[in-house]
């Protein structure tokens, strides 16, 4: 015996059939998601100071630093010139680098920054 269809489904998920008969098909409910990558970048501001940040459009998010709309901590250490990114493939991965980064002390942040100049 199937289990009732359920109409009232959020939007952004898509349901996969379940029950005998068919086939090529996985099981369960799952959420649509964007395969676009994450970037961590750092930011040298016009007081030499590193700035630590993600985004998914890199070159956006610094022309927004750049404009003075930026975060708050870079509004006030205008010009920034990115000096360092890498892609992560999920949100929450691009988070924990920027934390573990965000840790480091600014020698290791400038080893980090000379080793892979962008």
């Amino acid at each position: 015996m199937s289990s009732p269809v359920n109409n009232n489904r959020k939007p952004g998920f898509a349901r996969r059939k379940h029950g005998a008969g068919v086939r090529n098909q996985a099981l369960a409910v799952y959420p649509l998601k964007s395969m676009q990558t994450w970037h961590v970048y750092i930011l040298r501001c016009g007081d030499r100071t590193l700035y630590t940040g993600i985004t998914k459009d890199l070159a956006k998010r610094v022309a927004i630093h750049q404009s003075g709309k930026g975060s708050k901590y870079t509004r006030g250490r205008l010009p920034v010139k990115m000096v360092y990114h890498e892609r992560r493939r999920t949100k929450g991965k691009a988070l924990r680098r920027e934390a573990e980064i965000k840790k480091w002390n600014k020698d290791r942040k400038e080893e980090l920054v000379g080793k892979e100049a962008v």
